[in-house]
C-alpha cells in the first residue's frame, strides 16, 4: 500500500523535474530502488525522513532553475525591473514580506482603479439579474391573467372584478 508521502514526493519531483536518477545519485543507491520505494516495493524503516531531506536539498536549485527560466520570459517581454522583481519575490515571501506587500497594495491608485471598475462591473451584473427576475414575475402575472390595466386600475383604486384578478 501506497503511503501518502510517497504522493507528495512524488509530486514534488514531477512538479519541479527531479528525477529518480537525481534522487538516487544524491543518496547512493540506484534509480530502480528509488522507483520500487516510490511504488510501496520497498519501505526501510529510515527511508520517508532520507527521501524527505533529499528532496528539500534538491528542491533549492530546482527552484532557482525555474525562477531564472521565469525571469528569462519576463525579461523578453518587459524591460521594468520591477517586474522581474516581483517575479522573483513570487516564490520567496516571508509573512512579513506578506504583510508588507499587502499594506503596499492596499495604498495602491491602481488598485482603488480596478476596485472600482469591478464594482461597476458586480453593479451592472447584479442589476441584469435583477432585469432577468422581474421578466421572470412578469411571465407568471402574465400567465395569471394580470396586466398593466388591473394594476393601474389597482393603483388607483378602482374596483377590479373578480374574473380579472
Amino acid at each position: 500500500m501506497l503511503e501518502n508521502w510517497t504522493g507528495e514526493a512524488v509530486g514534488l519531483m514531477r512538479k519541479y523535474d527531479i528525477s529518480d536518477s537525481q534522487l538516487a545519485a544524491y543518496l547512493g543507491v540506484t534509480p530502480e530502488y528509488i522507483s520500487m520505494v516510490l511504488n510501496g516495493h520497498q519501505v526501510p524503516a529510515d527511508i520517508e525522513n532520507r527521501l524527505r531531506n533529499a528532496i528539500k536539498v534538491l528542491l533549492v536549485p530546482a527552484i532557482q532553475k525555474r525562477t531564472k527560466e521565469r525571469l528569462g520570459a519576463i525579461n523578453k517581454n518587459t524591460n521594468d525591473g520591477k517586474e522581474v522583481k516581483q517575479m522573483a519575490a513570487k516564490e520567496f515571501l516571508s509573512d512579513d514580506q506578506v504583510e508588507l506587500e499587502i499594506e503596499r497594495l492596499t495604498k495602491s491608485p491602481l488598485v482603488a482603479l480596478a476596485r472600482r471598475e469591478q464594482r461597476l462591473r458586480y453593479k451592472r451584473r447584479q442589476y441584469l439579474y435583477q432585469l432577468r427576475d422581474l421578466e421572470k414575475k412578469g411571465r407568471a402575472l402574465e400567465k395569471a391573467g394580470i396586466t398593466m390595466d388591473v394594476l393601474n386600475g389597482m393603483l388607483s383604486g378602482e374596483e377590479v372584478p373578480e374574473d380579472e384578478v
